[in-house]
C-alpha cells in the first residue's frame, strides 16, 4: 500500500510537471483557452478552466471564460464586467473567431464619454422643453390679460357714454343715431363684398331682360 501510495504520489507529481511544461510552451498566439495538456505534456483540444489568466494580447491580460480568452482591464480574477473585443484562437481555426456577448464596441473611455454626451444632450433637451413650455404659459397669460383689458376699457366706455346720456338726453339720441349710420355702412360694405365675389350676378335690377 505504502507503495502504491508513493507511485500514485509520483504520478500526480509528474502529471503536475508535465502540465507547467505544456502551459509554459504554449505559442504565443494560443488565446482561445481552448487547449489542456495530458499526463503526458500533450496539448489537447479541450477547455481551460474560467478564471485562469490567459494572453489575449500579452502580458497575460485575459481571463478564461467559457473556453475563450476574454480581454480584462480589471486586476480582479473574474471580474468580467468590461470584456471586449475579438478573440481569435491557435492553429488557424478561423471558425473558432468568436466576439463576447459582453464586449462593448468600444473602449471603457470612450463608452463613458458618449454616456456623458448623452445625459447633456438629454439635460439640454428637458432645459429647452420646460423653456418652451415657460414661454408658451407666457404667452396665454399675456393674451388673457390682454382680452381681459380690452373687456375692462370697453366697459369703462360704456359707462361713461350712459353716464353721459342720463346726463343729456340729446347724447341718447346721437348714439342711437351713430349706431344706425354704422349698421347702414356694415350693410354696404356686405352688399360690396358679395357682388366682388360674384361678378356674374347682375349689380341692379335695370339690367335683367324685360
Amino acid at each position: 500500500e505504502w507503495n502504491h501510495f508513493l507511485v500514485l504520489a509520483a504520478s500526480v507529481t509528474a502529471q503536475e510537471d508535465y502540465e507547467i511544461v505544456c502551459r509554459k510552451n504554449r505559442p504565443a498566439d494560443d488565446r482561445s483557452c481552448a487547449y489542456w495538456c495530458d499526463k503526458n505534456g500533450q496539448r489537447r483540444l479541450g477547455a481551460y478552466p474560467d478564471g485562469l489568466r490567459c494572453d489575449y494580447a500579452g502580458f497575460l491580460d485575459g481571463m478564461c471564460k467559457n473556453a475563450l480568452c476574454h480581454y480584462n482591464e480589471a486586476t480582479a480574477i473574474g471580474d468580467y464586467r468590461r470584456n471586449r473585443g475579438y478573440t481569435t484562437p491557435s492553429a488557424g481555426l478561423d471558425f473558432w473567431r468568436y466576439r463576447s456577448d459582453t464586449a462593448p464596441t468600444a473602449s471603457s473611455d470612450e463608452k463613458d464619454e458618449e454616456e456623458e454626451e448623452e445625459e447633456e444632450e438629454e439635460e439640454a433637451k428637458r432645459w429647452e422643453k420646460e423653456l418652451h413650455t415657460a414661454e408658451e404659459t407666457r404667452r396665454v397669460q399675456s393674451t388673457q390679460l390682454l382680452y381681459e383689458l380690452f373687456h375692462l376699457v370697453k366697459e369703462e366706455k360704456l359707462k361713461e357714454m350712459h353716464a353721459a346720456e342720463e346726463a343729456d338726453p340729446r347724447a341718447k339720441l346721437l348714439r342711437q343715431e351713430q349706431l344706425l349710420r354704422e349698421k347702414l355702412l356694415r350693410n354696404l360694405e356686405a352688399r360690396k363684398r358679395m357682388q366682388m365675389a360674384e361678378p356674374n350676378l347682375p349689380h341692379s335690377t335695370s339690367s335683367l331682360p324685360s
